[in-house]
C-alpha cells in the first residue's frame, strides 16, 4: 500500500528487534583473538563469543514500542530503585569478599572498620555517613586514597560500577561508570555535585568548577548508588560493556588491596 508515493512503514517484531540489536553490539564488542586467549575473557565465561553475551542481556532488555512504554521481558530490569533487601544483600557480598583478602587481617582494627564503614555508605548512597567516615583520614589524603581504590576494586570485583577517586588534597568523588556526574566530598563534609566526563580509555575529566542545579549531592549520591546495587545484580545495562582500560567488573579477578599498604 502506497500514500503520496511513499510505502507504508511497518514495525519490526520484538524477535527482529532484538536479532537486530544483538547484530549491531556483538560487532561492537566482539572480542580480538588476544582477548579471547585471556583465561577470565568473557567469551570464556559466557561459554561463547561477544554475540553470546550480548544476547544474554537483550533477552532482558526492554525491547517495545513508544506506545506500550517500553515493557520489557524481566519487569524488575526497569525497577532503579533496589530494595532494602537487595541493598542489604549486596552490602554483606561486598564486607565477605574484603574479609577473605589475607591482608584484610593484618590491617589495624580501625582501618578495617573504617573501610566497612565507607563501603556501605557508598553502596547506601549517604554521603553525610561517608564525609563522616572520611574523618578519621582529614589530613591523610594518600590514605584516604588508598581506601577508596581498595573499596573500588572490591566492589567491581562483584560487579559494580562505582568509582572512586582522591585528590590530593584529600577531596573524595564517587561516580558510576559510565557517568556524566560525581559527587565531591570535602574534607569538611561539604558535597557538590560536578560534571565528568569517564573516557574509553579509563581516564576521567572533570569538566569545570560550574554549578550544577539538578540532582542534588543526595539525589545523586542515591542514584550512584542505585546503579551500583543493580550493576551487581545484573540489572544495569550500561554495565554490560565495560570500557577499555577498566577493570572488567565481572570478568577481571584482581587482589583488591593491592594498593593498600598495611
Amino acid at each position: 500500500m502506497e500514500k503520496e508515493g511513499l510505502k507504508e512503514q511497518t514495525l519490526p517484531t520484538d524477535a527482529e528487534a532484538k536479532d537486530a540489536i544483538v547484530k549491531f553490539m556483538a560487532e561492537l564488542y566482539e572480542p580480538t583473538a588476544a582477548q579471547k586467549a585471556q583465561p577470565n575473557h568473557a567469551a570464556k565465561d559466557f561459554g561463547g563469543t561477544g554475540r553470546d553475551k550480548v544476547g544474554t542481556y537483550v533477552d532482558v532488555m526492554p525491547i517495545g514500542r513508544p506506545s506500550d512504554g517500553l515493557i520489557g521481558r524481566d519487569p524488575n530490569f526497569l525497577r532503579t530503585e533496589p530494595t532494602a533487601k537487595e541493598r542489604s544483600d549486596t552490602h554483606e557480598k561486598a564486607r565477605q569478599l574484603l574479609e577473605k583478602e589475607p591482608m584484610f587481617k593484618l590491617l589495624p582494627e580501625a582501618d578495617r572498620k573504617g573501610l566497612d564503614r565507607m563501603q556501605k555508605a557508598v553502596l547506601d548512597g549517604n554521603m553525610k555517613e561517608l564525609a563522616e567516615a572520611m574523618k578519621q583520614l582529614k589530613d591523610k589524603p594518600e590514605r584516604l586514597k588508598e581506601f577508596a581504590k581498595t573499596i573500588e576494586k572490591n566492589l567491581q570485583k562483584i560487579g559494580s560500577n562505582v568509582s572512586l577517586d582522591v585528590t590530593s588534597d584529600g577531596k573524595m568523588f564517587v561516580y558510576n561508570v559510565p557517568g556524566t556526574h560525581a559527587v565531591e566530598i570535602g574534607p569538611d563534609g561539604k558535597s557538590v555535585v560536578r560534571p565528568i566526563q569517564t573516557n574509553w580509555d579509563g581516564s576521567v575529566d572533570v569538566l569545570s568548577e560550574r554549578q550544577v542545579l539538578r540532582p542534588s549531592p543526595d539525589d545523586l549520591a542515591k542514584q550512584i548508588s542505585n546503579r551500583a546495587v543493580n550493576a551487581v545484580r545484573g540489572r544495569d545495562i550500561s554495565s554490560v560493556f565495560d570500557p577499555p582500560g577498566r577493570a572488567n567488573n565481572r570478568f577481571w579477578q584482581p587482589s583488591v588491596i593491592e594498593d593498600l599498604k598495611v
